[in-house]
């Protein structure tokens, strides 16, 4: 049952192209032969292309200005973004409009010229239509997995396809240096170093004056000698309020002991001022106490000449006592004198060492002004002679472009590509011819064959007469 149906198929879509074969052969061949004429009499068109690489360079690199030692910000990342602003560049109407004025728009399309002459007001002028007709053939494109930009153009003309590629290519060359360096970088440079440099004179000039001023040759050292004579002074200060201290201690022993009995008095160690009036009484104490120790044994201490002697010796012992008072009261008065002395040598040396102090801040300052003046200066040399190599690469049109392979005369044509038009022709002829035989086909509601008239009447065919063609 399958096969019938197959074979009735079959036989029914060879009916349809043999009954139609007349149309089927003109739309085939009208279609080979009009896009094989139009392939042979296109004019053709030649495609002329230019490679160019964009490398790492300076242009990736950031330095911040104001940064002396800082390390260089480098950029690795978005190269897909960098080659497609490079693009972006390439394809700017500032470029193209360059490029058409030095080649002329007389030579890359002269027609327009031609048609230009009943030019209207309000119209494209022949340079406006040649700067769109040119960003329309013109293209360009990233290859992928790599930095090369690779720039396209086509004309009918081999020679200015490629001198329109190789001129816009060099334009933009200059463009990128312009677009990427510092403009005025030098100059500013420049002005900031004599800056910076009658900066760092002032701060200079302030710091040698300022140790002229006060005749400072090393603070440390100074401050080192005043610290070891405060030092000595200050134990010296002690040792004065120690003795002071001892001195008023034997004032009071002195002054009790003279308010109390005479005989218990006691007589402290010999001293070599005043010394008549003390070896006088010292003298006279030592017989006193020699005559008493013969009276002892001859008499009992209750006894009125041991007693009376002993009172003498009271006596002599309270003038002595009051002699040494006085002594000691004459150098407690003189260590007094001596410790406001000494109080005050520590007041002005510490009033020397605040001084000291106050000149070593302000020392301080003017050397950190010095070397942030010297740091700044400098900077600004090494920024100075790096805007001076930036210029010198600019001028030596040294970038991190390159062109890879400039655009040379294209030798055959990219349109139009007679043999897949002819391929293309066959298949569309083909097709298109079968189409409208179906077509036809379709639209034709007649009776062809027995088989149509059973179907649609559902009545069986009993004789069919054959059409009558005259004969003249």
């Amino acid at each position: 049952m399958a096969e019938n149906n197959k074979a009735t198929s079959l036989r029914d879509f060879l009916y349809v192209v043999f009954k139609h074969k007349t149309k089927i052969l003109t739309m085939f061949l009208v279609t080979v032969i009009t896009v094989a004429v139009g392939s042979f009499i296109m004019k053709p068109t030649y495609e002329a292309s230019s490679k160019i690489l964009i490398k790492f360079g300076r242009e990736n690199i950031y330095i911040p200005p104001t940064a002396p030692d800082s390390s260089p910000i480098v950029s690795f990342d978005n190269r897909q973004e960098e080659i497609n602003s490079e693009i972006e560049i390439l394809n700017s109407r500032n470029l193209i409009e360059k490029t058409i004025r030095t080649l002329g728009v007389e030579n890359i399309y002269p027609k327009l010229l031609k048609e230009s002459k009943g030019h209207k007001k309000g119209e494209l002028t022949p340079f406006d239509e040649a700067v769109l007709m040119v960003q329309k053939k013109l293209n360009m494109e990233g290859v992928k997995k790599s930095d090369v930009i690779n720039v396209k153009f086509q004309h009918h003309e081999p020679h200015i396809a490629a001198n329109v590629v190789n001129t816009l290519v060099n334009f933009y060359l200059d463009h990128h240096l312009n677009v990427h360096k510092n403009p005025g970088g030098y100059r500013f440079f420049k002005e900031q170093v004599t800056v910076a440099e009658n900066r760092l004179k002032r701060s200079e000039q302030a710091l040698e004056s300022f140790k002229d001023r006060y005749r400072i040759s090393s603070l440390d050292r100074q401050k080192t000698l005043i610290l070891e004579q405060v030092s000595e002074l200050l134990a010296a200060f002690k040792k004065t309020q120690r003795q002071i201290h001892e001195t008023q201690s034997m004032i009071n022993e002195i002054k009790r002991q003279l308010a109390g009995n005479p005989q218990e008095i006691t007589i402290g160690m010999e001293m070599d001022r005043n010394p008549e009036v003390i070896a006088s009484l010292r003298g006279k104490l030592i017989e006193l106490q020699s005559i008493e120790q013969q009276l002892l044994t001859k008499y009992r201490e209750q006894s009125r000449k041991v007693q009376n002697k002993r009172m003498e010796i009271g006596k002599v012992k309270k003038v002595l006592a009051k002699e040494e008072l006085k002594i000691y009261q004459a150098d407690l008065k003189a260590l007094r004198i001596r410790e406001a002395s000494q109080r005050a040598h520590l007041a002005e040396y510490q009033k020397e060492l605040n001084k000291l102090n106050d000149l070593e801040m302000e020392l301080r300052r003017l050397e950190r002004q010095r070397d942030i003046d010297e740091k700044n200066y400098q900077l600004c040399l090494t920024k100075l002679e790096e805007s001076r190599i930036s210029d010198n690469m600019d001028m030596e049109k040294i970038a991190n472009v390159s062109v890879i392979q400039p655009a040379l005369v294209p030798l055959k044509p990219v349109k139009p590509k007679k043999s897949l038009n002819i391929i293309l022709a066959i298949i569309l002829g083909t097709v298109g011819s079968l189409g409208l035989a179906f077509f036809s086909e379709f639209m034709d509601h007649s009776f062809t064959t027995a088989t149509d008239f059973e179907e649609k009447l559902g009545m069986p065919l009993l004789a069919s007469i054959p059409e009558f063609k005259p004969s003249y």
